[in-house]
């Protein structure tokens, strides 16, 4: 029996995507995000944070620490963690930024606080998303339950 002109066709075009899917680079991943509320720590004193940061945390307000990894060829220059949130008090998403200025090839922690003015104006974080940006684009992302 001949093998058709379409089965021959089928065979070159699935071997060509199995070729290009692998060539498909892994894209870096949020491993998690952590909400610290310093007003919650300092009533149970559970949170200890670095001496660098005491200071900030002397004052009321919600911290996320956004834990990431990078794909195994690394990160590029200007890779950027973007946290974007919303308040109980403010209708605006507001947004605060951390970029590399390496190549980043294990996994990074970045930390966001909202304290002192924007904390006592906006009041607690109600939602939150993260991104990671790398040229400009989204490679990764992550939404608290509320974010919409």
């Amino acid at each position: 029996m001949p093998v058709s002109r379409w089965t021959t066709l089928f065979a070159a075009l699935a071997s060509t995507l199995m070729i290009v899917g692998t060539a498909v680079a892994e894209a870096p991943r949020i491993i998690r995000v952590e909400e610290l509320s310093s007003a919650d720590s300092a009533a149970t004193g559970q949170l200890q944070m670095p001496k660098f940061q005491d200071a900030a945390w002397q004052q009321p307000g919600d911290e996320f620490v956004v834990t990431w990894k990078p794909n195994a060829e690394g990160s590029p220059v200007g890779t950027t963690v973007r946290f974007q949130y919303r308040q109980q008090r403010r209708k605006e998403i507001r947004t605060l930024e951390v970029t590399y200025p390496f190549v980043v090839n294990q996994s990074r922690s970045a930390s966001f606080a909202v304290i002192g003015e924007a904390y006592q104006r906006g009041g607690r974080v109600t939602a939150w998303r993260v991104q990671i940006l790398e040229g400009g684009r989204i490679a990764a992302e992550r939404r608290s339950p509320d974010w919409s």
